[in-house]
């Protein structure tokens, strides 16, 4: 009997001291304990700041460690608002090992599922190669990225056409950056999580975040409302 893979994919936490943050990315934690996902997946913005106080990186932690004890693996890059340079958290910090950086573009694979990393990189750059394109060899193929979506142009901060995003050929596309939730009409099943955190900057839709349910290499995404989790 074929099982079927569960992933939850978030971004745009921004992690900081406040209650709010901190106890909606428990709230994740606890939907993935739940939910029996295998992977957790953050596309970008996850702390506010590439250097977050010692007291939030530790938060972290416990709550990823929680993550480890439950088979559960992270995968996730930095955004705008954390990039990847000198001294910042991801450079001087110790994660446990269920948790994949991606610092640079990049593959990771687990349990027949690819994960392939489209880490911010500047405002005035894509975190997609325009060549990027992967053949089908019978794998799920999911990307990671965090930037802006532009339908045709290049005239944004940080731009992902949607060129680039058929021309890829992934399975599913995790995209952090725009704080609503929204889903690319593209040949890529390509989706912003948006931003879990209610009223945050500039979130109109409904906080939640996405489930996919991968079974028979087919992906079926799922919005998660859970009452008193936002």
């Amino acid at each position: 009997m074929e099982t079927t893979t569960k992933i939850i994919h978030t971004s745009d936490i921004h992690l900081d001291t406040s209650k709010k943050t901190q106890q909606t990315f428990s709230q994740i934690v606890n939907s993935c304990i739940q939910n029996k996902v295998s992977i957790l997946i953050i596309a970008g913005d996850f702390f506010d700041t590439s250097f977050p106080e010692k007291k939030v990186i530790s938060f972290v932690i416990r709550e990823f460690k929680k993550l480890e004890k439950n088979n559960i693996s992270i995968f996730l890059i930095p955004g705008n608002n954390d990039p990847n340079i000198p001294q910042s958290v991801w450079r001087k910090s110790k994660f446990p090992e269920n948790v994949f950086f991606f610092n640079k573009a990049g593959i990771k694979r687990i349990r027949k599922i690819d994960i392939y990393g489209f880490p911010y990189i500047s405002d005035s750059v894509s975190p997609i190669k325009s060549h990027f394109s992967i053949k089908d060899y019978g794998k799920i193929k999911i990307g990671i990225t965090h930037g802006s979506f532009v339908a045709k142009g290049n005239k944004i901060k940080s731009p992902i056409t949607l060129k680039q995003i058929n021309h890829s050929n992934l399975d599913y596309l995790a995209i952090g950056h725009f704080h609503n939730f929204s889903k690319i009409k593209s040949k890529v099943k390509a989706y912003y999580a948006g931003s879990p955190i209610p009223g945050y900057g500039y979130t109109s839709t409904k906080p939640s975040i996405n489930l996919l349910e991968i079974k028979k290499n087919k992906i079926l995404v799922k919005r998660i409302f859970k009452k008193g989790l936002y």
